[in-house]
């Protein structure tokens, strides 16, 4: 579904959030604190303890606060720009400014403090293919949040079966 032909393309750059930082550093030493109390062994435990901090390093990387250029890693580019043309093409640009064409799926979330945009690149590998991007009100200025939430209700009015929640 196209957008009307005074809808201007919105561009956007996307910075590390501090909020979701905090959070999800908190939600995984939670995780850790959690495996205390278990009856489980000693080996399990760790290797629990191994999963959550694998899974925190994975979020810090694909979220840009750690830049390492590891091979497992480096398969999941980190974006740093997007833009939402008037034809409903996201162009998603990474730190090697190498650009990615996407598509917007109607599974994104919309709230007043919260904004998750699910994609699905095109011509990329099948493990690579859907990518989500988390926006909170301390990763992008004012009026881009503003007017990305306006668009993407207009959106999922037009689109059936959305699941763009009001907020």
């Amino acid at each position: 579904m196209s957008s009307p032909k005074y809808a201007s393309p919105l561009r956007f750059n996307i910075i590390p959030s501090r909020i979701l930082l905090i959070l999800m550093c908190g939600l995984h030493a939670g995780a850790v604190l959690l495996l205390i109390p278990l009856t489980l062994p000693i080996v399990v435990k760790f290797l629990f303890a191994a999963v959550i901090a694998a899974s925190l390093f994975v979020f810090l990387s694909q979220s840009a606060w750690l830049s390492l250029n590891i091979l497992l890693l480096d398969c999941w580019p980190t974006f740093v720009d997007a833009v939402w043309d008037e034809n409903d093409q996201w162009l998603l640009s990474d730190k090697s400014q190498q650009t990615y064409r996407a598509q917007l799926l109607p599974t994104s979330y919309v709230h007043a403090r919260l904004v998750v945009i699910n994609l699905r690149l095109q011509d990329m590998a099948w493990y690579n293919r859907y990518r989500t991007i988390i926006l909170l009100q301390d990763n992008i200025d004012s009026e881009t949040f503003r007017r990305l939430r306006i668009r993407l209700r207009w959106y999922a009015s037009q689109v059936p079966g959305s699941s763009v929640e009001p907020g």
